[in-house]
């Protein structure tokens, strides 16, 4: 089943955006399965943005293309309920350019880097006022809940705001769930509350401020599916993509968004993005045994063309691109 949803004029998004910054979640499903979303304008790609199980509250976020009237399709193979957040828009009008950085980890509470395991119903700020670059608006980070003591949800925003009635990821008692995010600062702080007692860590992917990249989305496209290719990999290897294509003309790509999901893994772990050269102590996805895990993430490239992601224990992985930063 598909339905179409309005995203301009809504949620504070213009008439003319190109692109939003969407939460899609998918509500207690009646069978394991996926949501994909695409602009209305096109027909449905082979891809996926939410990867599900049975009664499961999953959460992933895009950085989708919108159709010229501003809508998207989503569209579920299994029956679910599906809740949409908005936390940003991209266009010809926006003030904010992109400024890609790392992976970098500012936050590990596990380790005491930023600050200690959140109690139930606890606040954690990071402070990007003198680490993010002069004029940052926002930030793109990807973060995990780890440990939980229980089920619940995270919620990321800009400490100079109330606590919106959102959430940024959903989570059950022991596991580690990861979601990406881009969120605006507030008084150069980001705040992070959490439901249950719980771990955060928490990568900075680039900053959002006066100088940087824009922003060319796309429908949807299968850059990769170990399945189809190379095969499953094992423990500790590293597989090779490529984002740009000829289409870009004149666009120079120095990083792309992407949704990388984990499918067919024997053993829990992780999957770390980087630009095929420097890989560090980061993770994207956190696989977890009898589901498919997928989180979107702004990759770096390797000479504007090439990016890699490596698996700690091992699996398939299928990696769709959803736009390019360019300059």
């Amino acid at each position: 089943e598909q339905i179409v949803l309005q995203v301009t004029g809504r949620g504070g998004v213009p008439i003319g955006a190109t692109a939003a910054v969407l939460g899609f979640v998918a509500v207690d499903p009646s069978a394991p399965g996926y949501l994909t979303t695409f602009p209305c304008s096109s027909s449905r790609p082979v891809a996926s943005t939410v990867n599900f199980v049975r009664n499961q509250i999953v959460a992933n976020t895009m950085i989708s293309a919108l159709s010229p009237s501003g809508q998207v399709c989503i569209w579920a193979f299994a029956d679910t309920d599906v809740v949409v957040d908005v936390t940003g828009w991209l266009g010809p009008y926006g003030q904010s350019s992109f400024a890609p950085s790392g992976p970098n980890r500012v936050m590990d509470t596990r380790e005491g880097l930023g600050g200690r395991r959140l109690p139930p119903g606890g606040t954690v700020s990071l402070d990007f006022s003198t680490t993010a670059p002069p004029g940052t608006t926002a930030v793109a980070l990807n973060v995990t809940s780890t440990g939980a003591a229980g089920p619940g949800f995270v919620t990321a925003y800009p400490c100079s705001t109330v606590r919106p009635s959102t959430s940024t990821l959903n989570h059950l008692g022991g596991e580690a769930r990861p979601n990406n995010t881009i969120v605006g600062l507030g008084g150069g702080r980001v705040c992070i509350y959490s439901q249950a007692s719980t771990d955060i860590v928490v990568d900075v992917t680039g900053y959002f401020g006066p100088t940087g990249l824009t922003y060319l989305p796309t429908t949807p496209i299968r850059l990769l599916d170990t399945r189809d290719t190379v095969g499953y990999l094992g423990a500790g290897a590293t597989v090779g993509y490529r984002p740009a294509v000829p289409s870009l003309g004149t666009f120079n790509a120095e990083a792309a968004f992407v949704n990388v999901t984990a499918v067919d893994h024997a053993l829990p772990g992780f999957v770390t993005t980087f630009d095929c050269v420097t890989r560090r102590v980061t993770s994207t996805v956190n696989p977890i045994v009898g589901e498919v895990n997928a989180n979107g993430a702004s990759v770096p490239l390797r000479n504007g063309v090439d990016s890699c992601a490596y698996t700690m224990a091992g699996g398939n992985l299928v990696v769709d691109l959803n736009g390019w930063w360019v300059r």
